[in-house]
């Protein structure tokens, strides 16, 4: 029986949920709530859900596991503040480092169940872990344990989790570059109404628009690695090459960091060579 399994068996009784599975629901359940259309999308709230009772059932809790899912079940419907988590979370201040180990790795396979980690998932591994009191070294294990574990198909088909992670990346340039669109959007209306100085802020918004388009250009290039007289055909042979050097599932070994940087730098390339094909009319 692994430490984690003795665990359980100490503090779980047969139709019973002890205090430690408690705060495991809670912490579940509010990484859940952050996931991508969970509160729309019946097959992601589903999946969640199953995610959670294989990780409480892989760690001996089979006896009171119709118990755990009604908890669980019944915590998704609550409002879950932060203060409170976070309260809770220092009653596994004290558990061995095996058994924090586990639970990360289960919370992280409960994250990455739609492709990605959005801004807010990230926050909440950062206050878990800074609530059970983990440290960095133990953190980063427990993350290449996960990683490794998904590669062998621990959680989900490989290859389906990669078309996820890649609609993921899709969505994600697409919301960017919708906000991007909308700020752009609301600036000028501002502008367009305002009364004061009317000429001379026009003007000003010529230049200052030319100079800023000018220097975006010659960045978005830049980072193609291309000079403004380059091809079309090289722009976009540039950019293939690009994307494929720095695609984050060639980075996933080395950690989230490393995989969060790959990320960044795809991002940059799409939008450069967007700025780029958009400037010249194509």
């Amino acid at each position: 029986m692994s430490i984690l399994n003795f665990f359980f068996s100490l503090n779980s009784s047969e139709g019973k949920i002890s205090e430690t599975e408690k705060v495991m629901v809670t912490t579940f359940v509010a990484m859940a709530k952050l996931t991508q259309d969970f509160h729309y999308d019946h097959d992601i709230a589903n999946q969640l859900r199953s995610r959670v009772k294989s990780a409480f059932l892989e760690n001996g809790c089979s006896a009171n596991i119709n118990t755990i899912m009604k908890e669980y079940d019944r915590v998704a419907l609550e409002t879950i503040k932060v203060s409170h988590l976070l309260e809770n979370l220092k009653f596994l201040e004290t558990k061995e480092s095996c058994f924090k180990k586990e639970f990360m790795i289960d919370l992280l396979s409960v994250a990455y169940i739609n492709g990605n980690l959005d801004e807010n998932q990230k926050k909440l591994l950062d206050l878990v872990k800074f609530g059970i009191g983990m440290t960095d070294t133990l953190y980063s294990k427990a993350n290449s344990e996960f990683w490794t574990r998904m590669k062998f198909g621990k959680y989900m088909n490989y290859e389906e989790f990669k078309q996820r992670r890649a609609e993921w990346y899709e969505r994600d340039f697409k919301k960017k570059a919708r906000e991007r669109k909308e700020k752009e959007s609301y600036s000028q209306y501002n502008y367009s109404n305002s009364n004061n100085k009317q000429e001379e802020r026009r003007e000003y918004k010529q230049s200052s628009s030319y100079s800023r388009v000018s220097t975006e250009l010659e960045k978005a290039y830049s980072v193609l690695g291309l000079s403004s007289d380059a091809s079309v055909d090289d722009i976009k042979k540039m950019k293939r090459e690009l994307l494929k050097k720095y695609h984050p599932d060639l980075y996933t070994s080395q950690g989230e960091m490393a995989v969060e940087q790959a990320t960044i730098k795809s991002q940059k390339i799409n939008q450069a060579y967007e700025m780029i094909m958009k400037n010249r009319g194509l």
